[in-house]
């Protein structure tokens, strides 16, 4: 598991770069990650540096995370979406995704997690 310190220069990494959702694929380009937070071209969507590295810590807590089995502001504005979209790039070694046709959570939505060893 990355430091706070080491998550964030890896988001960093992914400024001007195109991250996708993961069930629909939409792209979303990241204009900016200063200020601790991550612009997105043509969205309100910013989720804050300390919303990435909660989700973060959820999904090395259990395993998994999606829009079913997280807090509550992890779905509004779709910020969730982004996050998880984040994460995937940010750390692919660690994260993979899965689509709601094969969730192993009784939710059926899409998300991420942790790759087995």
């Amino acid at each position: 598991m990355l430091t706070n310190d080491q998550l964030w220069a890896r988001v960093q990494t992914l400024d001007g770069q195109t991250i996708y959702t993961i069930d629909q694929r939409r792209p979303n380009r990241i204009s900016s990650t200063a200020n601790n937070q991550v612009e997105i071209d043509n969205r309100n969507t910013r989720p804050t540096r300390d919303q990435i590295f909660e989700a973060y810590e959820l999904l090395h807590r259990d395993g998994s995370i999606c829009l079913c089995n997280m807090p509550d502001w992890f779905s509004n504005n779709r910020v969730g979406r982004i996050i998880m979209a984040i994460l995937g790039q940010a750390v692919p070694e660690e994260i993979e995704t899965f689509n709601r046709l094969n969730s192993p959570l009784l939710c059926h939505h899409s998300g991420i997690r942790l790759i087995q060893h």
